[in-house]
């Protein structure tokens, strides 16, 4: 008797592994690997206030707690104007996608086990999701669309989210993208965060030159523009790029960085710059060996430089 008893048991957690086994397509609807970085840019409007920034949110590792392996992120604001930042609700400090349902969840320390379901990756049209049902009663996620949407000049599948816990929450996750768009609208606050370029499994999607940055090195007004060779070169993964600004007011600026065969592969540089003296990095880690030309396009100043990434 207790043989049979035994044998029905391996047959139901046999069964239940069936069903519930990890659905690696679902899972591709926020590809957690680390050094998968996401860049932003949003709006946030309140009354009397707003303002628009970009944000920048990067897996740097793995921590185990609480019996689980979470992933944990990293995130930078940079702001644009204003003094408001908006950001992506769902990207706190540590998140993972459970095995067993497919749920995205973060750690949430209001809940009584310390950690909340944001959505279920593997839902459907008007399925529904309670999240933190200790906490916030009426909270839930429901799918309403998962019609296919163009990103990046290329057209993914997606599954598009309504968020309720006191605020209202829009998501859109993209397959084999993570996070296309979140937006919460709450009384007289609104927010817009849209993706504006990735690193996923070491591809480049969108624009993702805001990872570069570049730093001021002087206020002092260069007699002339110019553009300064690359150092170290060769290089590998990584280069500074020296650049000058001459003039009396602000100016538009590109720095941009071409292939051999001319396409351009990132814009490190595209915005208004006061005059002075600049320096920007860029990282090859995602790129091929081989010759690379980077230009420099400030008012009517135009000059191009050759450098070679050996790796």
């Amino acid at each position: 008797m207790k043989k049979i008893i035994y044998c029905l048991f391996l047959l139901l957690i046999s069964e239940f592994n069936i069903m519930f086994a990890w659905d690696s397509t679902a899972a591709k609807y926020m590809p957690l690997q680390v050094g998968n970085t996401w860049i932003y840019r949003g709006t946030y409007t309140a009354y009397m206030q707003s303002g628009r920034s970009y944000q920048i949110y990067k897996i740097t590792g793995i921590t185990d707690t609480l019996g689980h392996k979470y992933y944990r992120i990293e995130s930078r604001i940079y702001m644009i104007s204003g003094t408001l930042s908006s950001g992506v609700m769902q990207f706190s400090d540590f998140v993972r996608i459970d095995s067993v349902t497919m749920k995205f969840t973060k750690l949430w320390f209001y809940c009584n086990n310390f950690e909340t379901s944001i959505d279920s990756l593997s839902s459907q049209i008007s399925d529904s999701l309670k999240i933190c049902p200790q906490e916030f009663y009426t909270a839930s996620s429901y799918c309403y669309d998962t019609s296919a949407i163009t990103i990046f000049g290329n057209t993914f599948p997606s599954k598009k989210y309504q968020e309720f816990f006191g605020p209202s929450y829009g998501t859109v996750y993209v397959k084999g993208i993570g996070i296309a768009y979140s937006g919460f609208g709450y009384q007289m606050n609104q927010s817009h965060d849209t993706l504006r370029g990735c690193i996923i499994n070491g591809i480049v999607y969108g624009d993702t030159s805001i990872l570069v940055g570049i730093n001021q090195l002087s206020t002092e007004v260069p007699g002339n523009f110019e553009l300064a060779q690359n150092y170290p070169n060769p290089f590998n993964p990584v280069t500074k790029i020296k650049f000058a600004i001459s003039g009396t007011t602000v100016t538009q600026t590109f720095l941009s960085v071409f292939d051999a065969l001319g396409r351009e592969v990132s814009v490190l540089v595209n915005q208004q710059l006061q005059p002075g003296t600049y320096e920007a990095d860029w990282d090859a880690s995602a790129y091929p060996s081989g010759i690379y030309f980077y230009k420099l396009e400030s008012g009517s100043f135009t000059e191009t430089k050759k450098m070679v990434l050996i790796k």
